[in-house]
């Protein structure tokens, strides 16, 4: 395995072993937000951008957090305590061609779609060329992993230590 990957592995099973996991699946009616997204996909694409649903979610999330804080934290390395966030940096997750990449947006509150937008096509394109800093994929509030790309209705992801929750995707219908 590429070091990436090995790195991966042993973050991921320390995660599974130090945060609870807890599962729940919900369904949403996205059918409005998607004739949104179709309607204006192509003029964010005109302007570098393009427009997933990882930015509408990624804004809801931010809604999400600022309703429920105790989410919007991070447990501290003896895991004793949860470090409360004053700031919403949502981590999406990115698979490369070298293992899963974990870059992350911040000030998502402060951003347009447009922006955001813009910004992840920019870090998935680093990411995908292996030129992401340490620096890039730390300091999240949350996470986001979608496996929409590949269907199915519903999965488990690993929380990304040291934030306490992850919001898995699925497919969108």
């Amino acid at each position: 395995l590429k070091r990436i990957k090995q790195k991966t592995a042993q973050n991921l099973q320390a995660t599974n072993i130090t945060v609870p996991q807890v599962t729940q699946f919900d369904k949403a009616d996205i059918t409005d937000l998607e004739e949104f997204r179709q309607q204006n996909k192509a003029v964010i694409s005109e302007q570098g951008g393009k427009l997933t649903m990882i930015i509408f979610v990624m804004k809801a999330l931010v809604a999400s957090l600022k309703k429920y804080p105790q989410f919007n934290t991070s447990l501290s390395p003896d895991g004793k305590q949860l470090v409360q966030k004053h700031f919403y940096h949502i981590a999406v997750a990115v698979d490369t061609p070298n293992g899963l990449v974990v870059p992350v947006i911040q000030d998502v509150d402060k951003k347009s779609i447009l922006e955001l937008s813009q910004e992840i096509v920019a870090m998935s394109q680093t990411a995908r060329k292996g030129q992401l800093k340490a620096s890039q994929m730390q300091g999240s509030s949350m996470t986001i992993s979608s496996l929409g790309g590949i269907g199915g209705t519903a999965f488990t992801p690993i929380v990304n230590w040291p934030d306490v929750a992850i919001l898995g995707l699925s497919a969108s219908q």
